[in-house]
């Protein structure tokens, strides 16, 4: 079984134990696309969630703080819970600090499952809840629905009909258009998906239906990969005694790159995390460490980096050893992606890089057949309209009469001598013109939803009003 372990305001803790904040305020973590990644419980009343745009909440909530997501400091948090789970089970994934897919064997897993969730809760000093499923989508959807402190457990064969009243919208991969045409056909939950019969799911979706059917059943086919603890290769060489010539310090760096690197290319992987420890003759030791922008396997590459981390280091007595870790180990080693490069990282021009892409796809073709390798694009729905505006919009930019609240904010407009009440203000923000003279006027757009159009911009410069587009 898989247990999926969420922790939703790990962050939050980390924060409020740096002093950023007081009991009370409501406050939000955003991501660097300035979508919100987690909110405080304080924000819940005022309608707003994980996933919004921060400037759409601070409408909602005016006293939302917001603090950048720190994943660094979050995942040095969540490491001791990590290691916990790795107590108890050898396949542990952490997919984010807050979430981590764990498998369990053996009659008693939830149980472990049970006793996992309080002792990390009690290490973390945060809430934790979890889900027990065969998959990993219905371990994560039944975590969604655990409360503080629990475990929801669903039980094999059952899992379509778990599924049944979930939202199409928590499905992965689910992107705004696939959402929006799965709304327009009328399918809100997985029950309306598993309800469609696989010919007209094909009709509809082409090469996503075999997908989504599968997610809607329960069926992901995802395993649980071991990514914790991290793998490392270690090297150490211990001098018979303490020397201070440098020439046979590098000798000893190069044997440790070179065990390494047999190692690593054996078995047809890479590193990307290399890091130098360095004992003293009184005992105490200096230690640097380095990420490389590209995997590395060669001893070349490998003792080019240990002598960087060599020279860092202030040494001002005799050496009596030295130790080479190489982590962040995979099978990646970044050489397809150098072809994909389009922003110049030193392969070449635009064109080369194509034509190399090119050649790389000829040569994998001739060797494993013509359907070895797939464009991505032949498993998304294409778009209908793939221009620079807004897909299905059209510009008004007509005035109108808006009825606002006491904070300014659009409560009701008429168009059309009808009055069309405002559901939600999805997002605002302000924009400035400059005229030839450099007079400047500036002007706010509210970006809101009615029962009669889903999305309409309305524009307010000083006291007048005007509807600038309307997307269908």
């Amino acid at each position: 079984m898989i247990a999926c372990f969420a922790i939703p305001h790990l962050g939050l803790g980390v924060e409020r134990a740096r002093g950023e904040d007081a009991r009370g305020t409501p406050l939000g973590l955003v991501l660097p696309d300035n979508v919100l990644a987690v909110v405080s419980t304080d924000a819940a009343p005022f309608g707003v969630h994980a996933g919004q745009s921060a400037s759409g909440a601070r409408v909602l909530c005016p006293e939302l703080r917001v603090l950048p997501y720190d994943r660094e400091s979050y995942e040095q948090a969540a490491r001791p819970v990590w290691d916990l789970f790795a107590t108890e089970s050898s396949v542990v994934e952490p997919v984010s600090p807050e979430i981590c897919y764990v498998e369990l064997s053996g009659r008693t897993f939830r149980e472990r499952a049970e006793y996992l969730v309080t002792a990390s809760a009690a290490l973390c000093g945060a809430t934790v809840h979890a889900g027990l499923a065969r998959t990993k989508f219905v371990a994560r959807e039944a975590a969604r629905q655990a409360t503080a402190g629990t475990v929801v457990p669903v039980a094999i064969g059952y899992e379509a009909a778990f599924l049944t009243p979930i939202p199409v919208r928590h499905l992965p991969g689910l992107d705004k258009i696939l959402s929006s045409r799965l709304d327009r056909l009328g399918i809100h939950t997985l029950g309306d998906l598993q309800q469609l019969s696989p010919h007209d799911l094909h009709r509809q979706f082409r090469g996503l239906s075999y997908r989504l059917h599968r997610l809607a059943m329960g069926e992901d086919g995802e395993r649980v990969r071991a990514r914790w603890p991290p793998r490392a290769i270690e090297e150490a060489l211990a001098f018979e005694y303490e020397i201070i010539d440098t020439r046979q310090i590098h000798e000893a760096l190069r044997r440790c790159a070179d065990s390494i690197s047999v190692r690593l290319v054996n078995a047809r992987e890479y590193a990307r995390f290399l890091s130098l420890s360095v004992s003293l003759a009184d005992g105490n030791g200096l230690d640097q460490q380095e990420k490389q922008a590209l995997p590395i396997s060669s001893a070349e590459l490998i003792h080019r980096v240990a002598l960087r981390l060599f020279n860092r280091m202030a040494i001002i007595q005799p050496v009596s050893g030295v130790r080479l870790v190489a982590s962040e180990i995979d099978a990646a080693s970044g050489r397809q992606l150098a072809l994909l490069d389009l922003n110049g990282s030193g392969v070449g021009l635009p064109h080369e890089r194509q034509e190399a892409l090119k050649g790389t796809l000829h040569y994998l073709g001739n060797r494993y057949g013509s359907q070895s390798v797939q464009l991505a694009k032949a498993y998304h729905q294409p778009r209908k309209i793939s221009l620079w505006t807004d897909t299905l919009g059209r510009v008004i930019d007509k005035p109108l009469d808006v009825v606002t609240d006491k904070g300014g904010t659009p409560m009701a407009f008429y168009w059309n001598g009808h009055k069309q009440q405002v559901e939600q203000v999805l997002d605002r923000w302000r924009e400035d013109d400059w005229s030839g003279n450099g007079t400047r006027s500036r002007r706010t757009v509210y970006l809101v939803q009615t029962a009669a159009c889903p999305f309409s911009e309305l524009i307010q410069s000083g006291e007048s009003w005007k509807l600038g587009r309307r997307f269908d």
